[in-house]
This record gives C-alpha cells, structure tokens and sequence, in this order.
C-alpha cells in the first residue's frame, strides 16, 4: 500500500511540473502565437516622412506655419508659403474660426475664390479623411494667429508631372456643383500616362508634353451614373481633349488650345 502510494505522488508530482511548464511557454516572448492585427492602427513606420504618428502628435509639436488658405467645396485647405506643401485641414472649432474670418474677408473683396494669407500655430497627424475614408495627414489647428495684412506668398513653382492638379475652373464652371463623388482632378505620371477623377467617375488616358505644349489622348473613365454631375465631367473631358498647351504660375496649371484660349485652371495639391 505505501509503495503504491509513492508511486502516486511521484505521478502527480510530474503532472503539475507537466502542467506548469505548459502555462510558462505560452507566456514565452519567443512564442509563435502572434496577438491579432487591428486594421484601425496606422504604424508609424507607414506614415509619410512629414507626418507625425497620432500617438506621439500633441501640442508640444506645435509649429507656426504661414500660408495660403482656401475653403473649397467645403473642405478647407491650407499650401505653406515656403515650402509650397498643402494638407486639408481638420475640423475644429479653430478650423471653424478661420473659414468664418475667410468667408468674411473674402465677401469684402467679393472674391469668394481667391485664397487669402495667414499664421497659425499647428500640427499635423493622421486622421481619416472625410472624402475617401483613408488615412492622411491632415493640418490639426491649435491656434488661429490671424490674417496677414501683407498678403504677399510666393509660392514654389510647382511641377507638371508627378503633382496632384485640382480642377478648380473648367468652361462656365468656376464653382463645382453639388454632389461630387470626390473632387475633380489629374495626376500626370512619369511613364505618359494620365489619371484622375472628373467628378462622379475615374478617368485616365494618356498624355505627351514638350516645352510648352501638352496634348492628352485615349482619355476614357469609369460608367457611374450621376445625371447631376454629368454636365461637369463633360466639360472635364472636352477641356482635356482640345488642350495643346499649358502653362504653370506658381501653384497653378492653365490649360489652353493652341491660339492661347483658357480651358480650365487647376491648383497643385502634393500627394504624400
């Protein structure tokens, strides 16, 4: 009876040892378990080199920023003076002060359009972007300087090929309509080839530019319906179509037919 009783505790001895070692290597850094992905993280390291992760983003990263501010299509966007970069900006009761002071600026002058200068202090982090739902820098208001009297900003010369070009006036159309699936825009790439979005549906085609001239082909889109829009992404299309040249003032790209007649305007937006 005593040697079957030894026996039994030596057994349950080697159970709990078992047992023990099981729950220690579960809990190993070395395990093989991975902790599950959440999709809504955005890891610093694939954030662009201007950005700032939102876990570190506060106002201890505040910066002054001089600039050029526009309220277009209702999102408000902000292009530095010095370096010529432009991110939307987040709404925030700051943000909110700045477009009423725009608006108001801007009816004095009885040019709606027209961007005007300022400071603000600021940082930038990555939030979700009210058009498309994807992740972007965005400009985070933490102080509304105030306009600047001199509104002299010499912007950089911006780039044909590689730069995001907003639409800003096409034929009659100096203010987009209501309704836009995404903003109307071009983006030329290295390789000839051309994309962009004319209102309701993506477009993309190809083009060839020497000097001066600019000659787009092939131009076709997407088949969305959106009968409000369609008038627009005609005139997108046509200004495309009879563009022989172009010209670039700062920030902005003019297309025009061979004899010099305007065919639309569009403003640069850096991609990041």
């Amino acid at each position: 009876m005593l040697h079957l009783r030894h026996h039994a505790a030596q057994y349950i001895g080697t159970l709990i040892f078992a047992l023990t070692a099981i729950s220690l290597s579960g809990c190993d850094s070395n395990s093989e378990l991975a902790a599950p992905a959440d999709k809504d993280i955005v890891a610093s390291a694939d954030l662009p080199s201007n950005a700032v992760s939102s876990d570190s983003t506060n106002n201890e990263n505040s910066t002054v920023k001089r600039g050029q501010y526009r309220y277009f299509a209702d999102s408000a966007m902000f292009t530095e003076c010095n370096t010529g970069q432009s991110w939307p900006i987040a709404p925030s009761e700051e943000a909110a002060d700045i477009e009423r002071a725009y608006l108001e600026a801007a009816s004095q002058d009885n040019q709606a359009m027209q961007p005007i200068t300022l400071s603000i202090e600021t940082h930038i982090d990555v939030i979700e972007g009210m058009e498309t739902g994807t992740q972007k820098p965005h400009l985070i208001i933490d102080r509304f300087i105030g306009i600047d009297a001199d509104q002299h900003c010499v912007l950089p010369q911006a780039a044909l090929i590689g730069t995001y070009w907003r639409v800003n006036r096409v034929a009659s159309f100096d203010v987009m309509p209501a309704g836009l699936r995404e903003e109307p825009r071009i983006i030329l790439a290295n390789d000839g080839n051309m994309k962009g979005h004319s209102g309701c549906n993506a477009m993309f085609g190809q083009y060839t530019h020497h000097d001066d001239t600019l000659k787009f082909s092939g131009i076709a889109g997407t088949r969305m319906a959106c009968p409000q829009i369609m008038p627009l992404e005609s005139a997108v299309h046509l200004a495309l179509s009879n563009t022989a040249s172009y010209r670039i003032d700062g920030q902005y790209l003019y297309l025009e037919t061979e004899s010099g007649q305007s065919l639309a305007t569009l403003e640069a937006v850096y991609l990041y």
